[in-house]
């Protein structure tokens, strides 16, 4: 399970410690952070019969990990019920604007996955909102126990609160991520919102084709 949940390099270095050492901190320069949650899957579920809720789950976020392996850089750092995370940048460092741009693209990709028929509640087509943002990061196995590598900081929230105020359908993203990108794809903005704990901010979105 380690081998599988684990990047390389993290793994080498988590086995490589002894027992009174604590996985290292590690500082990223270079990210982009998404977060994509399915739009009212609570309520679109609440009639479905939770094994047939696995099912679909299993079957998305496999779809998800292809078209991760499409872009070299990109790991999906964890799944929370119909939300996900991903990074690129981190564990692993890959120039700032080809990380940004290959998560655009893989924002559009799964935009592009969730389209498909077959992903339907209750004869209701699934939908994601989705957020990008660019910034640092730190990273480690917070956990002895549960040995799960994940990031923190503010670029994290950030990139979360552009998907909780982003636009269903669209790939929103901070401005910070736009000034990298622009010259890749059409954003459309600025739209200024009021986002929690970080104030107004100008956000913009980028089709899924």
């Amino acid at each position: 399970m380690l081998y599988k949940s684990l990047p390389t390099n993290i793994l080498n270095t988590y086995l490589s410690l002894s027992p009174n050492e604590t996985y290292p901190i590690d500082r990223y320069e270079n990210t982009s952070i998404l977060f994509a949650d399915m739009v009212d899957f609570t309520k679109k579920s609440l009639s479905i019969h939770p094994e047939d809720i696995y099912k679909m789950l299993k079957a998305f976020y496999a779809d998800c990990e292809r078209l991760a392996d499409d872009y070299p850089g990109i790991l999906i750092v964890k799944y929370d019920g119909d939300k996900l995370m991903a990074i690129i940048g981190a564990p692993i460092y890959i120039d700032r604007e080809e990380g940004a741009t290959q998560m655009v693209a893989f924002a559009q990709g799964l935009l592009k996955v969730i389209s498909q028929p077959k992903y339907k509640l209750a004869g209701n087509p699934l939908e994601l909102r989705i957020g990008v943002h660019s910034g640092p990061v730190v990273g480690g196995i917070i956990s002895e126990k549960l040995p799960v590598w994940d990031v923190i900081g503010a670029a994290v929230n950030k990139a979360s609160r552009m998907e909780s105020n982003g636009e269903i359908g669209l790939v929103t993203i901070s401005e910070e991520t736009k000034n990298i990108v622009e010259n890749y794809y059409k954003c459309y903005g600025p739209y200024y919102k009021d986002i929690k704990g970080i104030g107004r901010e100008a956000v913009y979105t980028i089709t899924p084709f």
